[in-house]
């Protein structure tokens, strides 16, 4: 039962990002045009960035988390400044690939994709 107590923000977490992209579900798009392939990208990549974010802000609680629990070991509060670092890697990286996505899809002549986060 403990286990279970645990594990069930974890399980939120995953399956939130699910229900808000059943909510705006993409329509079908013409795949025989530039500006259809575009827009079939540029929704896939939205879908994987949304979920990336969502690793990104658990991965960014988990890291506080641990940082205020550590009541002062020094090993606990390298290993928390350690996944910091990485946590902010990860916006960086979840920021660029939305820029990079926004830069090819108005590039490529594509309209406003239909999962543009």
């Amino acid at each position: 039962m403990k286990k279970l107590i645990a594990y069930w923000p974890a399980v939120l977490i995953g399956i939130v990002p699910f229900v808000g992209l059943a909510k705006d579900a993409p329509t079908p798009q013409d795949a025989s045009t530039l500006t259809g392939i575009t827009n079939i990208i540029a929704n896939a990549v939205g879908i994987f960035v949304g979920i990336f974010w969502t690793i990104a802000i658990a991965f960014a609680l988990w890291t506080a988390i641990s940082y205020m629990t550590a009541a002062g070991d020094e090993t606990k509060i390298k290993s928390a400044k350690k996944r910091l670092i990485y946590t902010i890697i990860a916006f960086v990286i979840a920021l660029s690939i939305n820029l990079i996505k926004g830069l090819i899809t108005s590039t490529l002549g594509g309209g406003t994709p239909t999962a543009n986060w």
